[in-house]
């Protein structure tokens, strides 16, 4: 199953959902976050920032059900997009550290030696380098352990 496209008010209705305060909204919402492809994420790691901690930690799980179903088999594609766009979040240094250090947690499934520059130069980091360092440690080849 490849993600859907997703319209603008497509987005919005599911990050409305995702951020709803009624459990059984953001559940509904959350059983079809995969299908929203690496698009959603940066709409996610914002929920993910959330104080209120049940939407925080669904947008975290919708997050990680999107990489984890980009990292499958046959669509390098999808990963690489996913990878793309995570790299750009643990970049963003506005964001909090915790949303920084779950996207290169998952960064870690769908990063390849593409990736071992952007994840190098977040070494210095001192809120996430030990998170970009882990990142790096899960891609395999000569490019990530040099």
């Amino acid at each position: 199953m490849t993600p859907t496209a997703v319209s603008p008010p497509d987005a919005a209705r599911f990050l409305d959902s995702m951020a709803s305060p009624d459990p059984s909204v953001r559940r509904a919402a959350a059983a079809f976050a995969r299908r929203r492809g690496a698009g959603a994420l940066p709409g996610l790691a914002d929920l993910a920032a959330s104080s209120d901690r049940a939407i925080a930690k669904a947008a975290q799980k919708a997050m990680a059900d999107i990489t984890h179903h980009a990292a499958r088999p046959g669509v390098s594609g999808e990963a690489r997009q996913a990878a793309a766009t995570l790299r750009t979040i643990a970049q963003a240094t506005a964001r909090p550290r915790m949303v920084r250090a779950h996207a290169l947690h998952l960064l870690g499934f769908v990063a390849t030696a593409a990736d071992v520059p952007g994840l190098h130069a977040l070494l210095a980091d001192t809120e996430v380098g030990t998170d970009a360092r882990l990142a790096l440690e899960r891609i395999s080849g000569k490019a990530a352990k040099r």
